[in-house]
């Protein structure tokens, strides 16, 4: 709103409103003013995309594997390789501006900004004749201040080699989520491309990779593996009323390739299976919006107990100990994020920690 009417505020509705929103559109880059909002959101809170280590994951691992890519590739986006959008590039471009530069330039950079509204490049004029900067002189400056600030990080917390796993090269980007493995050293994990639906493959140790299963829509990228099955949830839409949406678990069986359906028109979500009897733990979210865990019979595909949760915590990604006498999830309420313990048999709820902001990923 700020932006908007320190460029546009002469011109008002009812007659002159679309012609502002066109000229704020066309003036100020899109880099820019979602940058500005990150950044605003991650000041001015104790949360914010800006603090989120998957926020600069992508930028971070191709500026420390020397993969540089100009600042139009960033923006513009890319099918061969994998680059952040341009809200991450921005956020650390407006960062860099506000921290480098006297406080409160923006009035004088939208000032001259208004004096050429019609000049080509005017913004990366504008901020030239404001900060000394264009916008590429911006871009190379702030990925220089961010592999010192990583360099340095890197030489003060010590970090472990893995190996790594050489696949053939692709001409689109590939995303390998979630990796997991078994007894036999096969390695398993969820496949996205931007032109093939998700699917969950399997890579074994001479590295050939076989595609086990098709995934359907996920609110969420999930599955989990364990006893030759693997099972996941995915997104139904009622074929009537396209607004009402339920979550469904399917099952994959290792041994016999067969696929089934657990549930049918639920509103379950992160489904696990236990360690040692054949059922799977999932939780439920109702209409409205209360947890509870549900623990289903694989066999049958009854629900053998339902544990109703705190209606003001709301869980996430659960996960079994050795025993699957308890559950370790993710707990998100008013007063921040936690860890919470869940014994199965009473219910019993513990939290690991206190309230904080700190986002689990």
């Amino acid at each position: 709103v700020a932006q908007f009417d320190k460029l546009t505020g002469k011109l008002k509705a009812p007659f002159l409103e679309q012609l502002a929103l066109a000229i704020y559109g066309l003036t100020l880059p899109s880099w820019y003013f979602e940058g500005d909002a990150v950044w605003t959101e991650t000041f001015y809170s104790k949360g914010g995309r800006g603090r989120l280590p998957s926020f600069e994951m992508t930028l971070k691992a191709n500026e420390r594997s020397d993969k540089k890519y100009r600042f139009e590739k960033y923006i513009l986006g890319s099918y061969r390789d994998k680059i952040p959008s341009y809200y991450t590039i921005g956020y650390f471009m407006t960062e860099y501006l506000k921290r480098n530069f006297k406080e409160n330039f923006e009035p004088e950079l939208y000032q001259n900004i208004n004096k050429n509204l019609l000049t080509p490049y005017n913004f990366s004029r504008s901020l030239k004749k404001t900060t000394g900067y264009n916008t590429t002189g911006l871009f190379t400056n702030t990925m220089s201040a961010l592999n010192n600030k990583w360099r340095q990080n890197e030489q003060t917390n010590a970090s472990s080699a893995y190996p790594i796993i050489e696949f053939k090269s692709n001409k689109n980007y590939q995303d390998w989520l979630l990796p997991k493995s078994d007894e036999h050293s096969n390695y398993f994990s969820i496949l996205q491309t931007p032109h093939n639906t998700s699917e969950i493959i399997r890579t074994d140790p001479d590295h050939h990779i076989s595609t086990l299963i098709k995934l359907g829509y996920q609110t969420v990228p999930n599955y989990d593996m364990r006893n030759n099955m693997i099972v996941w949830d995915e997104v139904r839409r009622d074929l009537r009323y396209t607004k009402r949406s339920y979550n469904v678990i399917n099952l994959y069986h290792l041994e016999t390739k067969k696929q089934e359906q657990i549930s049918s028109k639920s509103r379950y979500f992160y489904p696990i299976i236990h360690p040692h009897k054949p059922e799977i733990l999932t939780l439920e979210v109702d209409l409205s919006n209360q947890t509870a865990i549900v623990i289903i019979d694989i066999k049958t595909k009854k629900v053998l107990k339902k544990i109703p949760i705190d209606p003001a915590i709301f869980l996430q990604q659960p996960s079994f100990n050795a025993d699957g006498s308890k559950i370790v999830a993710i707990a998100i309420s008013n007063k921040g994020t936690n860890l919470a313990e869940i014994v199965l048999n009473s219910g019993q709820i513990t939290l690991l920690q206190k309230w904080g902001n700190e986002q689990f990923e």
